[in-house]
């Protein structure tokens, strides 16, 4: 079963609830307005036959208002649907990668959704054997890795994902150093819990970087040779908060 995730905090999902309210609260109006003025038509019947024409004309006015709060209702809609494609996707992505790094153990921080200035990291995991940022995809199907190009499905993706995640963990490393004084390596993942890796063309890193399906990240963190201490760890992961 497919699960809709909702990133609450996005904008367009604020301003879909939102509509989904004003359009709520006009319909009500409108149906409320229409009954006043029906029982004020019908009542006036008998003194004044026009009245049966201003049933019709109300009746009218009426169809064509909630037809076009309807078709901006449907709008609304559709753009609360264009957004999941955008984001929910990516969200439900994320919250599959969420809970499987929950099982990591105590001893591993996990910061979610990190803020760099310019975009975000999806995870950060700090823990005995290093410090690790996660880049999370959606995509389904075969990725593959062809002349020096990562492809999904054998086409190119549109952003180059080696290098967002090859810049996240720099820019992890760069901001330790900037707090710490001293160089911390920090090895990123790209991982792909929907899909599948063509172990042929994707047998290591690439550009420094690991790229694996689904529950990928225990196999690289198992793989690091680096070292933290607990009191390196909780430092770090402080720092971060």
């Amino acid at each position: 079963m497919n699960i809709m995730f909702d990133n609450k905090d996005s904008y367009t999902a604020k301003e879909y609830s939102r509509n989904k309210r004003i359009f709520k609260i006009i319909k009500i109006i409108i149906f409320a307005s229409y009954f006043f003025l029906l029982i004020f038509f019908i009542n006036g019947i008998t003194r004044n036959s026009n009245n049966i024409l201003g049933i019709f004309f109300i009746s009218g006015l009426i169809y064509f208002a909630l037809i076009i709060v309807n078709s901006l209702d449907r709008e609304n809609i559709g753009d609360r649907k264009r957004n999941y494609y955008t984001w929910g996707k990516g969200a439900g992505a994320e919250g599959v990668v969420g809970n499987q790094l929950s099982a990591l153990g105590t001893e591993y921080k996990i910061i979610s959704d990190f803020q760099t200035g310019r975009g975000n990291i999806d995870f950060i995991v700090v823990g005995p054997k290093g410090i690790f940022t996660i880049e999370v995809k959606a995509d389904k199907g075969v990725i593959s890795y062809q002349n020096e190009t990562l492809l999904v499905n054998g086409k190119t993706t549109i952003k180059n994902y080696v290098r967002q995640t090859m810049a996240e963990s720099l820019f992890l490393s760069d901001l330790l150093y900037k707090k710490f004084g001293r160089k911390y390596f920090v090895t990123g993942i790209l991982e792909f819990p929907y899909g599948k890796i063509d172990t042929n063309s994707i047998h290591g890193k690439i550009d420094e970087i690991w790229i694996g399906g689904a529950y990928f990240h225990e196999y690289a963190i198992n793989k690091s040779l680096n070292i933290l201490s607990k009191e390196q760890v909780n430092s770090i992961v402080t720092s971060l908060k």
